[in-house]
Formats: structure tokens, C-alpha cells, sequence
């Protein structure tokens, strides 16, 4: 497994924004990276570019999606018989597993089979899903035993189709309890797109590392939408996630790009570390967890914690609007130790009791006000600068009490106007960060003054 230092987005991550943007085809972004003033190191066949930034997510083969059809093995699905002539591939009844290093071009039905993929630890396989249709009914469609990466490409201009039957039956001694379930590295890429349903488990595992770089995915599990034990990293693509839990979970989750629009029954976005000892300081303090967003347009309804961070929240571009919790219990915003923000739009709606404005590391101004009386769904959120110009609109899903709005275009000593339904709040930033929040430690995340002629306990 290749193992990646995580260092917190800033200011360079801008670049990040042309190599990864929801707009950029996946030749483009490895051009981008590639011109980039940089260290470059090959391990095992990639060529890594390294800065001091988020190019370290991502290698020229995670960003490419090549293969050469002639070149690649051939595995032909079918109920009546399954077929390969490759040397790498054995098949008994309806598994397939791949047993060598290489390329395999993947196209056919199964109605009740999975492809395993077990090759030696140093060695890389690459599956070329070409309009594939697949479920296991009781297991995953896709299971990586063992390999140093895997990369699954969607074929250009095809629909791909991953299914569980509504159980997970052990196989070996591995907890399989995804549609694509990986113990090593795994890579999601090409231009096509695919659909998992995944009834009683998660859509997409890797127990280290899981990178997506293009395609469009529809995801509907019982538990989470994407899961990296260690990393999520996300440069393009499109998204529609339905989580029975988390719509997105990882010790580390970084989003360059994309449009995601994420409906989760518990956190939108979640960091975690699973392993960190948290005798004495709870799950909310882990310093090794974070979620850094600098690109893309980031979609989150969720009914516990819209972002939701053990640690550390940096957002340094892109677009993102939570339509948060219903309850009192969770925020639209969460994170544990400090989150900040140099750049982007922000748009977070929730309840007042756990609302969190970004911290005073921040760089962009952000506006947190808190109301007595709810706004119903359908209320439109607007920003307005003193002349009375719109700087942001949004429309909530829910109802809500409280809301976090950053943009460009506030700054110290600004006076602005934020509309919330029928009612209005003159705002006047003493600083860039107006209104506290809650705070695990019983203090205040934030500053800043008060809304004109209002309560100052309104920031609380």
C-alpha cells in the first residue's frame, strides 16, 4: 500500500482547482499536475507527483483511466458459464478471481456471482468494468483479497450496474459487507458511470486508502455511500449517494472536485479515526482526522451531521450547502479541535444548539446568526452587501434555526444583510468571523460582534 503524509489544505490547493475541477476531463488533470513545479517519484509503474499540497493524493494512473483494449485480458460474464482465456483468471461456477498482474477488460451479466481479486501484495490490477450487470446475494460483487492497488475503470459512454441481495455471508476471514469491498488501495475512475444498491451494507470500502477521480456514481446503501478506513480523496466526478448512515466517511476526507449531492440518514461527511484511543477525550477530539474541501459543488441533506469532523475542517474553495439535521443534537457544521476557511461558498442550515461557525484562523469572513423562531423548508437564505447586491441564495430543504454563510466577498468592517425567510439581520463584521458556536469544551468556536440591535446571546 502506498502510503500518503496528509497535510491540511492552504492556500496552494488552488491549483488543485484546474487539475480537479467538476469541469476538467481526467487527461486535463494529469496534464495539470503534470506542469506543475514539482517532485516526481515512480513506484512500482506510477509516477507519483509530489508538492507540498493535495497533488499527493492522486498519481497519473488514478487521474488517466487508460487502457489499451487490445492489450487487456478478457472476462466475459455470464449464468450460463463465465468465461476468460487469460492465464490470471481462474473461474469455479460464478466466481471469477484473478490471480496475476494486469489489465482486465470485464463485460456481461451475472445474476448470484462476484470477481475476487487476490495477486501478490507488490502487484496491481486493473478492471475495465464495460457495461457489466452484477449481484451477489450474498456477498460483494467486486472483493479485493489482496493486491498493492486496484483500480476500477468505468468504460467511456457505458452503465455499469453493482448489486448485493440483502446479505453478507462470511467467505473467509475478511468482514465483506460492501458491494465493492477492498483490503488494499482502491482507485475509482473512467467516464462512464455505475449504480450500487447495497441494501444491508455499504456501497464502496477500502480498509486503507479509497481515491476517485472521475465517473458518476448513484449510490444506495443501508450503511455508508463511500468508506476509507484511512483516506477519501475526490477529484471529479458526479454523485447522488443515499446512506442508510454516513454518505462519506475516512480518517481523512479530501474533496478537489465534483458534484456531489449526498442524502445521509446520519453525518453527509464524516472523519473518523476508527483506531485512535479515545479513553478521556471522547470521539470528537482526533487529531489525526480531518475534511479539507477546495473544489467542486458539495450538496448535503443530512439528519445528524451535515460535515462532520473529529478534528480538523478546512475549506479553501468550491461550493457547499448543508440542509442539516432536524434535531437538536447535531449540527449543519461539527468538528472537533478547529476548522477554517480561506476561500469558496459555505451555506450551512441546522438547529442552534450544536451550531459551529468556522474558527479565527480563518481567512474569508464568515457570518453565523442563530434565530428565536424556525424558518420553514422552502425558505430562501440570502446574503446581501450594503448596496443591497445579492452574494449568495439559497433555497433550504428543511426547516432550520441557524445558519452559517461565508463567501468571498465579506470582509472586515463589512455590512451586510442576511435574509432568512421573512426575517432580516444587519449584520456589521467586527473582524471575519461573526457569531460563536457550541463548543465541545464548553466554550465558543468563533467570535465576532452581533447582529445590529439584537441579543448578543443570539451567537451562542
Amino acid at each position: 500500500m502506498k502510503r500518503y503524509k496528509y497535510i491540511a489544505v492552504m492556500l496552494s490547493v488552488s491549483m488543485m482547482l484546474t487539475a480537479c475541477g467538476g469541469n476538467t476531463s481526467v487527461e486535463t488533470a494529469a496534464d495539470n499536475i503534470n506542469d506543475t513545479d514539482v517532485i516526481s517519484e515512480s513506484t512500482d509503474g506510477e509516477t507519483v507527483t509530489e508538492t507540498a499540497d493535495t497533488s499527493e493524493l492522486f498519481s497519473n494512473r488514478d487521474l488517466s483511466g487508460d487502457y489499451d483494449t487490445g492489450a487487456c485480458e478478457q472476462i466475459a460474464l455470464s449464468d450460463t458459464g463465465s468465461t476468460s482465456t487469460s492465464t490470471g483468471v481462474t473461474i469455479d461456477q460464478n466466481t471469477i478471481t484473478i490471480t496475476k498482474e494486469g489489465d482486465y477488460l470485464v463485460e456481461g451479466s451475472l445474476s448470484d456471482g462476484m470477481i475476487i481479486v487476490d495477486v501478490d501484495k507488490t502487484e496491481k490490477v486493473q478492471l475495465i468494468l464495460n457495461g457489466v450487470n452484477m449481484n451477489s446475494a450474498t456477498s460483494a460483487p467486486i472483493y479485493v483479497r489482496q493486491a498493492d492497488k486496484v483500480f476500477v475503470t468505468l468504460a467511456d459512454g457505458t452503465t455499469n450496474t453493482l448489486s448485493n441481495g440483502g446479505n453478507f455471508t462470511a467467505i473467509d476471514d475478511n468482514n465483506i459487507d460492501a458491494v465493492i469491498f477492498s483490503k488494499d488501495d482502491l482507485t475509482l475512475n473512467g467516464t462512464g458511470s455505475l449504480d450500487i444498491n447495497s441494501p444491508t451494507g455499504h456501497g464502496v470500502v477500502s480498509k486503507n486508502d479509497l481515491v476517485i477521480t472521475n465517473g458518476a456514481y448513484g449510490i444506495t446503501s443501508a450503511s455508508h455511500g463511500f468508506a476509507g478506513k484511512d483516506s477519501v480523496a475526490i477529484a471529479d466526478g458526479s454523485f447522488v449517494i443515499n446512506a442508510g448512515k454516513e454518505g462519506i466517511e475516512g480518517k481523512v476526507v479530501n474533496i478537489c472536485g465534483g458534484n456531489l449531492d449526498i442524502t445521509a440518514a446520519d453525518d453527509g461527511i464524516n472523519a473518523a479515526d476508527k483506531d485512535a484511543d479515545t479513553s478521556g477525550r471522547g470521539m470528537d477530539t482526533q487529531s489525526d482526522a480531518s475534511i479539507n474541501i477546495s473544489g467542486g459543488i458539495v450538496k448535503i441533506n443530512a439528519e445528524g451531521d451535515g460535515i462532520d469532523s473529529n478534528g480538523y475542517l478546512t475549506v479553501s474553495g468550491g461550493e457547499i450547502y448543508v440542509a442539516g439535521p432536524s434535531n437538536s443534537g447535531n449540527g449543519a457544521l461539527d468538528y472537533g479541535i478547529d476548522a477554517s476557511i480561506s476561500g469558496g461558498i459555505v451555506v450551512a442550515a441546522g438547529q442552534s444548539g450544536m451550531a459551529q461557525n468556522f474558527g479565527s484562523d480563518s481567512t474569508q469572513g464568515s457570518i453565523l446568526v442563530n434565530m428565536q423562531e424556525k424558518n420553514e423548508a422552502g425558505s430562501i437564505v440570502t446574503l446581501l452587501d450594503s448596496e443591497g447586491k445579492e452574494l449568495v441564495a439559497w433555497t433550504a430543504e428543511k426547516s432550520y434555526n441557524s445558519v452559517v454563510v461565508s463567501c468571498p466577498e465579506i470582509v472586515d468592517g463589512g455590512k451586510y444583510t442576511l435574509k432568512t425567510g421573512e426575517t432580516s439581520t444587519e449584520i456589521t463584521m467586527d473582524g471575519l468571523i461573526y457569531g460563536s458556536g457550541f463548543s465541545f469544551g464548553g466554550g465558543m468556536h468563533g467570535g465576532g460582534g452581533k447582529p445590529d440591535g439584537q441579543r448578543p446571546e443570539w451567537g451562542r
